[in-house]
């Protein structure tokens, strides 16, 4: 009777684990050729709009080099950005962290800077 009652708590403790690993074994995932996903595109040139704005630039969206995504309730984009700002000759990176509220269904940009 003992033998069976391990068995059952082994059973399931490894069907709590099967269940639970995708959660625990997630995180960052990178992102395959980002530029033909609609979604990246569109969270980048979100991101180079805000900086746009809010620090008075003009820089040109030209595509996304390298791609991160951590998917939950709040999808969030961890991205590096091609951008070219009108005074420089050639398109400069940026790297960018964009979250996207699937409820409320909107962009926001968590962070916004210049690669060195």
């Amino acid at each position: 009777m003992a033998l069976k009652s391990c068995h059952i708590i082994i059973l399931a403790f490894l069907s709590l684990a099967a269940v639970a690993a995708p959660i625990s074994a997630g995180g960052w995932r990178r992102i395959d050729k980002p530029n033909s996903i609609l979604e990246v595109v569109h969270a980048a040139k979100f991101a180079v709009e805000n900086y746009n704005e809010s620090q008075h630039k003009f820089l040109d969206f030209v595509s996304v080099v390298k791609g991160e995504e951590l998917p939950g309730a709040v999808t969030q984009y961890r991205l590096i950005i091609a951008a070219k700002d009108g005074e420089e000759a050639a398109a400069g990176n940026y790297r960018a962290v964009v979250s996207y509220m699937w409820e409320e269904k909107r962009l926001q940009v968590v962070s916004f800077q210049k690669t060195t």
